[in-house]
């Protein structure tokens, strides 16, 4: 009666530890999609920078609206422009219209 009882308590151990084992890999399996999933949808969209320009004699400057920084200046769109995109590759600039006709650009 003993050896059932022997048994039956390692049948019933392997069973649960290959539930439990099921279990784990299936969240772990679910963690990493999750996982791919943020990276793609971060990878998807261009970095974008809300700027706004300002005309100070002939030379425009253009600042980060969040911090108020620098980011470039140039006497003429094309050399704003220019400048903008050797400085920062890859970025959208995002420029309110109403600033856009205040410089003149629109």
């Amino acid at each position: 009666m003993e050896l059932l009882y022997y048994i039956l308590m390692i049948v019933f151990s392997f069973a649960a530890g290959w539930i439990l084992r099921e279990i784990v890999a299936v969240h772990r399996i679910k963690d990493m999609i999750d996982e791919l999933e943020d990276m793609d949808d971060e990878s998807d969209e261009p970095d974008q920078i809300r700027i706004s320009i300002e005309k100070v004699d002939s030379t425009f400057f253009v600042y980060n609206m969040d911090d108020n920084s620098f980011m470039a200046q140039g006497n003429t769109r094309n050399e704003l422009e220019s400048a903008l995109k050797a400085r920062f590759p890859g970025v959208v600039f995002a420029c309110p219209e109403a600033n856009l006709k205040e410089v003149g650009f629109k």
